[in-house]
């Protein structure tokens, strides 16, 4: 078996043992998790199919990776403050159209500007899902528990960024760059209809159990090098993935590799 399907099996394990003891009422989040992650990874092996759809150059390929990562950035601190004003399910609720409608828009973009469009508004989503969603699966139950289930999320996004691009380049070669994308959206529709059909889950109402407010989280991360550190090695990392996303693909694709392989090589 590809050494690739055998990493996929380990993760997906690693996923089903994370959310055994998930509740019901929160496993919405984590397909949103999924779904997120999946259209995220999406985008690299069909880079050489847009470039060829709707003749774009390297740079404005570059420019589709940078636009989902720099609205994700802008995207953070306000919802922050939002999901304590409206809530975190409402605004998780919110990212799950979001995700739908990007996705429709990268499948059926006939153009670069609406093709661009519609990665920014799948930044926004996604930092949405990892801002609102995540805070909402720590809104109850033990410290213990809501490690857990935040732990979980890291696997389950794991799979999906594993399977996302062989999942998307074969079905786009097969039937069209808007077919993995339609699949998608659909599915984000129903785990959007999920999530404001599931129990509600109840935050904490000890003063114990909520966060301290009282000094600033730049201040903290500034003077923390367990958070410094991290942050550096994040942005290193995804400077390398986004290099290898964008450039690889296409330089596959001048070799002669099919749509088909480079996504199975990405996975």
């Amino acid at each position: 078996m590809p050494r690739w399907s055998g990493s996929a099996r380990g993760a997906t394990r690693a996923a089903v043992l994370s959310l055994r003891r998930i509740p019901p009422g929160l496993l919405p989040i984590y397909g949103l998790v999924f779904v997120a992650a999946m259209v995220q990874s999406a985008l690299a092996p069909l880079g050489p199919l847009y470039a060829a759809q709707l003749h774009l150059s390297r740079v404005q390929l570059g420019e589709l990776f940078a636009a989902a990562g720099f609205s994700t950035l802008l995207v953070v601190l306000p919802v922050g403050v939002f999901g304590d004003r409206l809530g975190s399910r409402r605004i998780t609720i919110a990212a799950a159209v979001l995700i739908a409608l990007s996705a429709l828009g990268q499948g059926l973009a006939p153009d670069f500007l609406l093709l661009l469009a519609s990665r920014v508004v799948f930044g926004v989503a996604f930092g949405t899902v990892w801002t609102a969603g995540v805070a909402y699966l720590s809104e109850s139950g033990s410290a213990e528990q809501r490690s857990a289930r935040l732990g979980a999320t890291i696997p389950v996004s794991g799979v999906a960024t594993s399977v996302g691009p062989a999942f998307a380049g074969v079905l786009a070669a097969q039937a069209g760059v808007g077919v993995p994308f339609a699949v998608i959206a659909a599915i984000a529709v129903l785990i959007a209809v999920a999530l404001m059909r599931a129990p509600v889950v109840a935050p904490p109402t000890t003063r114990a159990s909520r966060p301290s407010r009282s000094s600033s989280p730049w201040k903290a991360a500034r003077t923390s090098r367990l958070v410094v550190a991290p942050a550096v090695i994040m942005v290193i990392a995804g400077l390398s993935n986004s290099v290898t996303n964008l450039l690889g693909p296409v330089q596959l694709r001048v070799n002669g590799v099919s749509i088909n392989a480079i996504g199975v090589l990405l996975a």
